[in-house]
C-alpha cells in the first residue's frame, strides 16, 4: 500500500471539492454571483486549518489553532487563522498579541491583479497588504504573516513570495501547492519548492523565535 504525502492528500481533497463546486461555476456566473469561488476559498481554508492542526497536534507542538476568522487584541482586521502559543486560545477567539506566534491568510488560486496595467504588482500587494503588515509590526513585530493558496500564477507567486519575505524579514512565508495556469487546462502541476508542506509548517513556526 503506497502512503500519499500530506500534499498529496490536500491536493486531491481540494480538487474533489473543486470539481463539485465547479459543475455550478457557470450558473453562478449566469447570475452574477461570486459564490462558486467563495465557496471554494471557504474549502481551502477549512482543508487547511485540519492539516495544520493535524500536524501540530501529531507532533504534539506546543501550539494552538484559533477558528476561522480571528482576531488579535487591538487589531482592527480579521485573520483566515492564527496560531498561538499552547493552551492561551480565549473562547472569545480574540486573541492577545502577546500570545499570537503566526497569523495566515488562504486563497483558493492566489492574488492576481486584474487592473495590473495600471500599477506594478509591489503597487498592488502594498494596497491589499500593508495595512496588515503594519498592525502586527506595531504590535509584536516577532508575529509571522504567512500566505498559503491552493493555486497560483507563477509569476504572482514568485511576487508574492518576494513580497511577504521581505515584509516579514524572513524567508520562505509563501507556500502554494499547484501551477494555476496549468491547473485551468486540467494539469495537475506541482510548484518548485513547495513540495512539504509539513516541513513549510515546522519553518514557519520556528521563524518566531529567529525573527
Amino acid at each position: 500500500m503506497i502512503v500519499k504525502s500530506i500534499n498529496e492528500r490536500i491536493v486531491d481533497e481540494i480538487l474533489s471539492y473543486r470539481t463539485e463546486i465547479s459543475k455550478n461555476k457557470l450558473e453562478y456566473k449566469n447570475r452574477n454571483e461570486k459564490f462558486g469561488n467563495k465557496m471554494l476559498g471557504n474549502v481551502v481554508a477549512t482543508v487547511m486549518r485540519k492539516y495544520i492542526e493535524n500536524i501540530i497536534n501529531y507532533y504534539n507542538l506546543n501550539y494552538s489553532v484559533s477558528l476561522g476568522n480571528s482576531f488579535i487584541s487591538g487589531i482592527p482586521t480579521e485573520w483566515d487563522l492564527i496560531i498561538c502559543k499552547k493552551g492561551l486560545l480565549p473562547d472569545s477567539n480574540i486573541i492577545k498579541p502577546e500570545n499570537v506566534v503566526a497569523v495566515i491568510e488562504f486563497k483558493s488560486s492566489g492574488n492576481v491583479d486584474i487592473n495590473y496595467k495600471e500599477h506594478t504588482k509591489q503597487e498592488f500587494l502594498d494596497k491589499e497588504y500593508a495595512k496588515k503588515f503594519e498592525y502586527i509590526h506595531n504590535v509584536d513585530n516577532k508575529i509571522i504573516f504567512a500566505y498559503i493558496s491552493f493555486s497560483m500564477d507563477l509569476d504572482w507567486f514568485q511576487s508574492t513570495k518576494e513580497y511577504f519575505d521581505n515584509m516579514n524579514k524572513c524567508q520562505n512565508t509563501v507556500f502554494t501547492f499547484l501551477d494555476d495556469k496549468e491547473l485551468d487546462k486540467g494539469n495537475i502541476v506541482a510548484v518548485e519548492g513547495c513540495d512539504d508542506f509539513e516541513k513549510y509548517i515546522f519553518n514557519l513556526l520556528s521563524k518566531n523565535k529567529e525573527c
